[in-house]
């Protein structure tokens, strides 16, 4: 069974893959030969696609968020914080390299992530 093969409580499974069946990112199919598949081909689905599907909308502080602005409401510091552009930057960045990893560049261990690039790209954003 995954859960055990993960160890990952049962229940706690049968949540992330309903959550990712709500997504459109697996597949499930009942009875005695059923089980979970892939709705979508490896290259197809990201990292981001699977954090967001488990976890809700990244969010790297409380001024990312992009769903619920209210959300950014609650942060105490916002308007005298003196990091603000930087961390929507930086999280702008994250994403962005998050939602260039597929399932398919995990599977093969094709994770190539160039730091150097990231972090140019991050300072292009930021001027």
């Amino acid at each position: 069974m995954l859960a055990d093969r993960l160890s990952v409580p049962p229940r706690m499974m049968t949540n992330i893959l309903n959550s990712l069946t709500h997504r459109g990112l697996v597949k499930s199919c009942r009875g005695s030969q059923g089980g979970y598949s892939l709705a979508r081909s490896p290259q197809e689905i990201t990292v981001l696609a699977l954090l967001e599907a488990i976890e809700g909308p990244a969010q790297l502080a409380l001024c990312c968020c992009e769903s619920e602005p209210a959300e950014s409401d609650q942060c105490r510091i916002k308007d005298v914080c003196e990091i603000k552009a930087p961390i929507r930057k930086i999280h702008e960045g994250i994403c962005e390299l998050l939602g260039q990893v597929t399932v398919h560049d995990i599977a093969f261990n094709r994770v190539n992530l160039n730091v150097g690039a990231a972090v140019a790209m991050i300072k292009g954003k930021a001027n």
